[in-house]
């Protein structure tokens, strides 16, 4: 349901789709408007194209768009739309409550820290044993 300009243009593109903007503009466009009214169809013009219902090419032809193959009519989506959310709603409710007195636990930065520094020196003291096994090796060779 579109107001009375936009309408006038879907219609027009409905019989004349790919037609130049400057004959788009004289057929459908009232000879006889004020400046004012001119920029009102301007910006319904500016709307349909923001909106996906006309397309502006670069040689300056004015086209319909037309659906997909596969998509649905508008109200037929909204109705679709509708359905699987509510289906999604009570799921997404009892997983999305949060337990009541939940608080979380301080982390403890010095224990942290501590644990880090212990598992660098666990990881240099097995990197130097290695070494030394290698260096045994290749002494013995």
């Amino acid at each position: 349901p579109f107001a009375e300009r936009p309408r006038a243009m879907i219609d027009h593109l409905l019989k004349d789709s790919g037609v130049a903007l400057k004959g788009f503009w004289e057929a459908v466009m009232p000879s006889d408007v004020t400046d004012e009214q001119k920029h009102d169809w301007l910006q319904d013009f500016q709307w349909l194209l923001n909106q996906g219902h006309i397309i502006l090419l670069s040689d300056t032809t004015v086209h319909l768009a037309k659906r997909g193959e596969g998509e649905v009519p508008p109200a037929k989506k909204a109705a679709a739309k509708k359905e699987p959310a509510k289906k999604k709603a009570k799921p997404e409710s009892k997983e999305g409550k949060a337990p009541e007195n939940l608080t979380p636990a301080p982390t403890p930065v010095v224990e942290d820290a501590k644990e880090a520094e212990d598992a660098k020196e666990a990881e240099d003291a097995k990197e130097a044993k290695e070494k030394s096994k290698t260096e045994e090796t290749s002494g013995e060779a």
